[in-house]
């Protein structure tokens, strides 16, 4: 078959469009193809991109494969700190050999395309994200610096780290449930004698702020010049302190005085070569000194003491009780969470406030695990148990309940039906067209108090 020019010509075209738009400086550009796969990339080069020059580049793993929203977090720092971006939209939470493969075909995409410096590559990333992250500048020499937020590294021998070659910069909410892991895998690395700062933010599992990821990009370029990888003479360096300085004073505004005096610490150690000592230790002693400090220290020793004992048991006992499947076993987890409530969530103390919530989110966390691959078909009561549980974590979780009930419908367990409903609806549900569209149900909305229940709390009702 012959081709004329101008379908050849439109033909090439559209391959280009199909790849996207050329990379620009300052611009975010999507969705170009990764050769030899079906996956694509995402590429933010700084306002100040030559491509004369070799540029570092942070490769950032989101757990689902979202690239945009990865780099789009990190841009400021970029321009700032002088970093090529790149994120994967085909790398997401899976297992570490595929994702390997997909990493080694980026790499090769990326110095085809960007003049980097392939000898200074740095991994980031969020939750399984994070973990992949470590695994990869374990097996990869040239990855001097890892990201790592929400998560730490995989429990798994072969991907956790055992020789200090890299620089190790993490951040995790206060009421994040990888909270106190995070604090482990610090004190673990530190014994090893890595570089490693652990950032503490306001928010529970999710990506940091975009303060929070400034904070900790800076705080990783600091290390990595202090190794040599940049020189300070072309460095900001008064222009990075001063910034420091005023995150401290946010943390400081915002009552945050034990992260800020951990924070500050990290900034003396970064800046130890280039800021006169007495400022530094001036400022620690300043923030050292407040009485707030150190009732928040107390605080957090104290939770210290005990945050694992609660980790250690619910990790082990909460997976056997789900698989089991007995709602007996729930009376023990109702007990449980009561007593959290009434030490933890009703104190004055922020600290132990922060701590109900990180377990309440690892109840949480462990149950949205365990469910992920379970079928209402096979493990009805494993799925009833999980919902019922999610309840008592929160009772304003309508999800669980509206789970609740076609799971109930099915075991023939009505009067456990119209008490859960009656539940959702005192806890403030009155989506009528969402229980209307409710799969599983309607032998319970054919039930004569069904309609009764609803129209007691100002509901609409067809039957």
């Amino acid at each position: 078959m012959r081709y004329s020019f101008v379908t050849i010509f439109l033909l090439v075209l559209s391959m280009v469009r199909a790849q996207g738009e050329d990379p620009k400086a300052g611009q975010v550009t999507d969705s170009i193809a990764i050769a030899g796969t079906e996956n694509t990339l995402c590429l933010y080069l700084p306002v100040a991109y030559d491509a004369t020059k070799s540029w570092p580049v942070i490769y950032i793993f989101d757990p689902a494969g979202e690239g945009i929203k990865a780099v789009e977090a990190f841009k400021e720092g970029a321009d700032r700190y002088g970093y090529v971006l790149v994120s994967s939209n085909g790398i997401k939470n899976d297992y570490y050999q595929v994702n390997f493969n997909k990493i080694r075909l980026l790499f090769d995409q990326v110095e085809g395309m960007v003049n980097t410096r392939k000898e200074l590559k740095v991994t980031a990333g969020f939750s399984g994200g994070a973990r992949l992250a470590v695994a990869a500048a374990v097996l990869e020499p040239a990855i001097k610096g890892v990201l790592a937020f929400g998560s730490s590294f995989s429990i798994s021998d072969t991907y956790t780290p055992k020789e200090n070659r890299f620089v190790y910069v993490s951040a995790v909410g206060d009421q994040d449930f990888n909270y106190r892991p995070m604090q482990v895998a610090e004190q673990y690395l530190n014994k090893l004698k890595f570089e490693t700062y652990n950032l503490v933010f306001p928010g529970a599992h999710h990506w940091p702020p975009k303060e929070a990821v400034d904070r900790s990009m800076r705080s990783l370029h600091m290390k990595l010049m202090n190794k040599g990888f940049f020189k300070p003479e072309e460095t900001d360096i008064e222009g990075f302190y001063d910034m420091e300085y005023r995150y401290s004073e946010e943390q400081l505004s915002n009552t945050q005085h034990y992260h800020a005096y951990a924070n500050w610490l990290d900034v003396m150690e970064d800046y130890r070569f280039y800021i006169d000592q007495d400022r530094l230790k001036d400022r620690r002693n300043e923030i050292k000194r407040n009485k707030t400090y150190r009732q928040q220290r107390s605080n957090h020793e104290y939770i210290s003491s005990v945050e694992g004992f609660y980790l250690d048991d619910y990790v082990k006992y909460l997976p056997e009780d789900i698989k089991k499947g007995e709602l007996e076993a729930l009376g023990y987890w109702e007990d449980e969470i009561t007593g959290l409530k009434k030490n933890f969530e009703k104190s004055n103390k922020k600290a132990y406030r922060n701590m109900y919530m990180r377990l309440m989110n690892l109840l949480s966390a462990v149950s949205d695990a365990m469910a992920l691959n379970m079928t209402m078909e096979e493990h009805t009561e494993q799925l009833l148990f999980i919902n019922i549980l999610k309840t008592l974590i929160n009772p304003k979780d309508y999800e669980a309940y509206l789970n609740i009930l076609p799971l109930t419908v099915r075991e023939g367990e009505y009067g456990m039906s119209y008490y859960y409903l009656e539940q959702l609806l005192e806890n403030g549900f009155r989506d009528s067209d969402r229980l209307r569209d409710l799969e599983g149900i309607a032998l319970l909305r054919i039930q004569p108090d069904y309609g009764a229940l609803l129209e007691e709390y100002g509901m609409k009702t067809l039957y």
